[in-house]
C-alpha cells in the first residue's frame, strides 16, 4: 500500500512539553487522514517503543535528556533501521542537516517553520525513500550473493575441465599398458597349460599356485582397468544417442550385470503404466549399474535392494533403495562431486559419472539417506509424447 493512501503511526521523541503539543495540533488539523501520535521524552523511551513495533515514522529531537546532537541519530538508526527516522529541532544549520541525513535521517526539518503541510508530505516521502532505501539494499545483497555464487559456479566448472583433463591423459596413458599386462597374463596361463603334462607330481601344486598367482594379478589388472574405464568416460561429455528404450528391459539388464551375493535380496516394484523413455540405453544402463553397484556395496552384511519405476505424468522416477549403512549428512552434497569417496578403493567418480549422464537426459538425480537404515537413489527422467 503507498504511503499517502493510508493513516500514519507517528512515533514523537521529544522532551519540550510545548513543541509536542505544537506537533500534536498540527497533525490534527491534518485534512488528508488522522494520524495516530505516540510521543515520549527519552531515547531509550523511544527504541522501547519501536521495538514493540506499529511505528511508521519517527520524529526526532536532537537534544534529549540522554542523548545530544548527532549521536541521538546515530544511536536511534543503529536500533531501529527498518523504521525512517526525521529529524525535527530547533537549530536551522544546513552542516548539521546534512549530517544527520548522512547518519541516516530521511529528512531534516526546523521547528518553528513547519507546517501541515511540510510535516505530512515530509513523513510520506521519508517512508517512500526508506522502501527505496531498503529496496535497493536488498537488491544489492541479492547481487553480492549472485555474484559469489557464479563466482563458485566457474570455479567448480575450471576445476572440473582440470580434473577432465588430468583424467584423459591419465587414462590414455595408462590403457595400453595395462591391456599389455592382460595379454601377457592370458599367455603365461596357456604356457602353464601347455606344460602340464611335463610336471612332476611334486611340481603341480606349484604350478597350480603359479595359475592362482596370475588369476590374482589379472583380477588387480581388471579392476585398474575399470578404473581407466572411469577417468576416460568423466572427462568425455556424455552424448546421448536417443532411442526408444523400455525402462523394465533397462532394469532387467543393469540387474544381470551386478553380482548379488546370496545375503543380499533383489525386490522389483515396476509401474506398468511407464511407456517407453527416449534415452540412450547404453549410457542409462551403465548409471544404474553405478547406483546398483554402490546399493551393493553399501549392505555388507546382507539387506534389501529395491528397484522402483513410477509414473509420474510428466516424468518417470527410478529409485534404486537399499537397506545399508546410509550416509552421513555432512557426505550427501559431496556424494557427485568427483574425487569424492569414502570407500578404501576406487578414485571417486562412479557417481560424477551417473549425474553427468542423467543431466545430459534432462533429468535430475538426488540421494535420501538414513544412517544406519539405507539410502535411496532417486532418478527423474522427463517424459516425452
Amino acid at each position: 500500500m503507498y504511503a499517502r493512501d493510508r493513516a500514519l503511526r507517528v512515533l514523537l521523541v521529544e522532551d519540550n512539553p510545548g513543541d509536542a503539543h505544537l506537533i500534536k495540533r498540527l497533525l490534527t488539523k491534518s485534512s488528508a487522514t488522522k494520524h495516530a501520535l505516540d510521543a515520549v521524552d527519552r531515547l531509550n523511551a523511544g527504541i522501547e517503543r519501536c521495538d514493540q513495533g506499529s511505528v511508521d515514522v519517527v520524529l526526532l529531537d536532537l537534544s534529549l535528556p540522554d542523548s545530544l546532537g548527532i549521536a541521538t541519530v546515530a544511536t536511534m538508526r543503529a536500533a531501529v533501521p527498518r523504521v525512517p527516522i526525521i529529524v525535527l529541532t530547533g537549530l536551522n544549520d544546513l552542516e548539521v542537516a546534512v549530517h544527520a541525513v548522512r547518519e541516516g535521517a530521511q529528512d531534516y526539518l526546523v521547528k518553528g517553520t513547519v507546517t501541515v503541510d511540510i510535516l505530512e508530505r515530509a513523513m510520506y516521502y521519508a517512508i517512500e525513500r526508506k522502501n527505496l532505501e531498503d529496496q535497493l539494499m536488498q537488491y544489492s545483497e541479492h547481487l553480492e550473493e549472485l555474484v559469489a555464487q557464479k563466482t563458485a559456479e566457474l570455479k567448480r566448472a575450471e576445476r572440473l575441465a582440470a580434473i577432465g583433463q588430468m583424467a584423459a591423459m591419465v587414462g590414455h596413458d595408462l590403457r595400453s599398458p595395462l591391456q599389455a599386462i592382460l595379454n601377457t597374463i592370458h599367455l603365461e596361463k596357456k604356457q602353464v597349460d601347455k606344460l602340464e603334462g611335463h610336471f612332476a607330481p611334486s611340481e603341480a601344486p606349484e604350478a597350480q599356485q603359479l595359475r592362482d598367482g596370475l588369476d590374482k594379478i589379472k583380477e588387480q589388472v581388471a579392476y585398474m582397468s575399470s578404473m581407466v574405464t572411469d577417468l576416460l568416460d568423466f572427462a568425455r561429455t556424455p552424448s546421448p544417442k536417443i532411442t526408444r528404450t523400455s525402462t523394465e528391459q533397462l532394469v532387467n539388464e543393469a540387474l544381470r550385470r551386478v553380482v548379488a551375493p546370496n545375503n543380499v535380496v533383489i525386490e522389483k516394484k515396476l509401474d506398468p503404466s511407464l511407456p517407453d523413455l527416449d534415452v540412450d540405453p547404453f549410457l542409462m544402463r551403465r548409471a544404474l549399474i553405478n547406483i546398483m553397484s554402490n546399493a551393493l556395496q553399501a549392505m555388507p552384511d546382507g539387506g534389501t535392494v529395491c528397484v522402483m519405476t513410477k509414473n509420474n505424468g510428466q516424468s518417470a522416477s527410478i529409485n534404486v533403495a537399499d537397506t545399508g549403512m546410509g550416509i552421513p549428512r555432512e557426505n550427501i552434497r559431496k556424494l557427485f562431486e568427483p574425487l569424492f569417496t569414502t570407500k578404501s578403493r576406487g578414485v571417486g567418480l562412479g557417481l560424477a559419472i551417473v549425474k553427468s549422464v542423467i543431466e545430459a537426459h534432462g533429468g535430475t538425480i538426488t540421494v535420501e539417506s538414513d544412517v544406519g537404515r539405507g539410502s535411496k537413489f532417486c532418478i527423474a527422467l522427463p517424459l516425452r509424447s
